[in-house]
């Protein structure tokens, strides 16, 4: 039987990043939610800032997994722009998003999960993301 062995981000590697979100966010003025996950998709760490909008908390989610496809949601969005069956089949998997905030995670060019921060204007919200994988 052949097995598989794949590296994801840890907890406590999640944890700092969705704390050093927040960090940023509250430099910038803005209240988001921010999430990490695994390469399977489950939830590493999130968390909610105080003021943040409601439909962030699922909004975080959906950036982070659509990530897992190895490019930014914003660049996932601006591959499928004009592609309209492409565009339409990929927003009826609950987990897709074409809105920017999204980030794959890699390590020694490795997949290992996505990162997404949402709540601002998609703009802050890319801004905010890339202040933490970029410092």
């Amino acid at each position: 039987m052949q097995t598989v062995s794949q590296v994801s981000i840890s907890h406590q590697a999640a944890q700092q990043l969705v704390s050093q979100a927040v960090d940023v966010a509250e430099a910038m003025g803005i209240a988001v939610s921010t999430c990490v996950v695994d390469i399977h998709g489950r939830v590493k760490a999130k968390i909610t800032m105080d003021g943040a909008p409601v439909i962030a908390d699922e909004l975080v989610e959906k950036k982070a997994k659509t990530a897992l496809l190895g490019l930014s949601s914003a660049s996932f969005a601006e591959a499928v722009a004009g592609l309209q069956d492409i565009q339409h089949s990929m927003l009826q998997l609950e987990q897709i998003t074409l809105l920017g905030g999204g980030y794959p995670l890699l390590v020694d060019g490795r997949l290992v999960g996505g990162f997404a921060v949402g709540g601002g204007t998609v703009e802050q919200d890319c801004q905010c993301a890339e202040r933490v994988l970029n410092p």
